[in-house]
């Protein structure tokens, strides 16, 4: 939203800080260019082709000894019978990072609040990981 760039754009005077609003599947990430891709409350919302598609992207990103702050969704997940999202397995999506410095990897299942006040039952899995510098 315009709202979140103009924030975002407040926060971070003075940063080398790209803040940009539109569809992720359509951005063109630049190899080799980044040094953190955060990714949090959006892949899930892709289908899992998709989501694995743009992982593989922003991993290509990132700079050697990048970073991503990644969160998806499991199979456990209130919403994990649509089909317009992704829900992954621990050991599926841990697999993904195979030769990175995992960081941090957890996983949450528990009642979560939702911006509406209603609560659900949320199965997250979170990553932190570093690229191999070369």
């Amino acid at each position: 939203s315009d709202a979140a760039i103009a924030y975002t754009t407040e926060r971070c005077k003075g940063l080398t800080v790209d803040a940009i609003q539109g569809d992720f599947r359509d951005f063109n990430l630049r190899p080799g260019y980044y040094s953190i891709v955060i990714a949090i409350n959006s892949l899930p919302f892709l289908s899992k082709d998709e989501c694995r598609v743009l992982l593989e992207k922003a991993k290509a990103s990132l700079k050697p000894g990048g970073a991503v702050i990644i969160g998806v969704y499991g199979f456990e997940h209130a919403w994990a019978s649509r089909k317009d999202m992704s829900f992954w397995l621990l050991d599926e999506f841990k697999v993904l990072w195979d030769g990175w410095e995992v960081l941090g990897m957890n996983e949450y299942k528990g009642p979560w609040p939702l911006v509406s006040g209603e609560e659900i039952f949320q199965h997250r899995i979170h990553l932190i990981a570093r690229k191999p510098k070369e």
